[in-house]
């Protein structure tokens, strides 16, 4: 008769073959993504309890200790969709000493990426970044080209989120020759995807287009239809910055039918939010709102800290839109104690010119200015032009409220010079609002007065 140790070592590796069988199906695409998910979710809790007897006997038992690390290493894409990113931490943590004592350097590097990337989805940048320059000296010293790539573009992500697009944009096409040479399509379309990502929080909206396009042209070449919903969801954000509310409108909700699909909750309240703002151009604040709590929900639920700042910011936005300034400010106050809590620049940029905005619709001048001088400092550090000349274009309103008009043309001035050198329509709007307003030689005259 097997004893309780062979029982539960047998059931943990039958089940690292079923999660073995769902990701070799993922990795196919297409309908077999579905199928793999379908898989796993029906053999969820046993997968996740043959990894956990591996994982608490691994240190006292050395066939458990190569399964808990066989489990990390060939279920890491469907862990990613399917289990919460502090489990995930927690899980690659220990993952990553196992690896060590083993010494499998491989297997070492890649939990560290894994970590990272779990890191990342708690927006703990810090300690992401210094988890994918490990993983970078690991694939260098075992000269594994594929993983330099993935660590290198990695490392363009969180350097990204920490507010640095210019570095990160050096970091993404050092990964893109890489992912290149080796051949690696399917990463070479997801660093594609962060170039765009990064061109277009510069507000280089035809550049960030045109990184969206060959990014999705290769992940539906290569029938990945998680990254598919991702970029769509991206390339409508470009095109609704273009101006083309239309293409945007129908680009989210495709975003939308594969994110539920999949199950992916995240992306889920992703394009629910971005969804709201199509809404909302469209003067349909109520609907707008309604979808932006409904994100914000799915963020909170997830423990999804990135998302429910996002979510917090967008429905500040709308509350300015709608009239409820009071709200406004409450939601914008929330999501810029998280976004700085968690190291999101391009969100703190957002919550300070729509805390300015919200200050000045309730005609405390004296504090918009101060949040519109913060959010022009933010949205210097990272090259964002049209951030710059929007905080701008909003001081000059404040400033002649208070009527100094002196003071609101010089800011109309520099705001009309960046506004000019961006590609959005809305600081198109402002331009032609500007300069129907005072005149364009009006504005060019009011620095040699000043």
């Amino acid at each position: 008769m097997p004893s309780l140790r062979e029982i539960h070592f047998s059931h943990s590796v039958h089940y690292l073959g079923v999660l073995r069988e769902a990701q070799q199906l993922y990795q196919c695409g297409g309908r077999s993504i579905s199928r793999a998910l379908s898989k796993f979710d029906l053999n969820e809790g046993n997968i996740l309890r043959g990894q956990a007897w591996a994982s608490e006997n691994a240190d006292d038992d050395g066939q458990a200790l190569e399964v808990s690390n066989s489990y990390l290493c060939v279920g890491a894409e469907l862990l990613t969709l399917r289990v919460d990113a502090h489990v995930r931490a927690r899980w690659f943590e220990s993952a990553c000493i196992r690896a060590r004592r083993l010494k499998d350097r491989p297997a070492e590097g890649m939990h560290l990426s894994h970590l990272g990337n779990a890191y990342a989805d708690l927006s703990e940048y810090d300690r992401a970044l210094n988890c994918y320059l490990q993983a970078l000296a690991i694939s260098r010293k075992t000269q594994d080209r594929q993983k330099e790539g993935q660590n290198l573009a990695s490392l363009g992500a969180a350097v990204a989120a920490m507010g640095d697009l210019r570095r990160a944009i050096r970091l993404y096409k050092r990964a893109l020759a890489v992912h290149r040479e080796v051949g690696e399509r399917q990463d070479e379309g997801l660093t594609l995807g962060n170039i765009g990502s990064a061109y277009f929080s510069l507000g280089e909206y035809r550049r960030a287009a045109e990184f969206y396009e060959q990014a999705l042209a290769i992940h539906r070449e290569m029938s990945d239809l998680y990254n598919e919903g991702h970029t769509l969801g991206n390339l409508a954000n470009a095109s609704f910055a273009l101006g083309d509310g239309r293409n945007a409108r129908k680009l989210f909700r495709r975003q939308l039918a594969i994110v539920r699909k999949l199950g992916d909750r995240q992306g889920e309240a992703v394009a629910l939010s971005n969804l709201s703002l199509i809404y909302a151009e469209a003067s349909d604040l109520s609907r707008a709102i309604d979808l932006q709590i409904e994100a914000l929900s799915i963020s909170q639920k997830a423990s999804d800290r990135e998302g429910e700042g996002r979510s917090l910011g967008n429905l500040g936005s709308l509350c300015n839109d709608a009239g409820q300034y009071h709200l406004a400010n409450r939601s914008l106050q929330a999501c810029l104690k998280i976004v700085r809590e968690i190291g999101d620049r391009e969100g703190e940029c957002y919550a300070l010119v729509n805390l300015g905005d919200s200050y000045y619709h309730l005609t405390h001048f004296t504090q918009a200015i101060k949040y519109y001088n913060r959010a022009l400092v933010c949205y210097s550090e990272m090259g964002n032009r049209r951030g710059q000349g929007v905080t701008l274009y909003n001081m000059s309103c404040t400033f002649s409220c208070l009527n100094k008009e002196r003071q609101a043309r010089n800011y109309a001035k520099e705001a009309l010079r960046l506004l000019k050198q961006t590609e959005s329509a809305d600081a198109y709007k402002l331009c032609k609002q500007m300069t129907s307003s005072w005149g364009e030689k009006n504005l060019k005259l009011s620095s040699k007065i000043g």
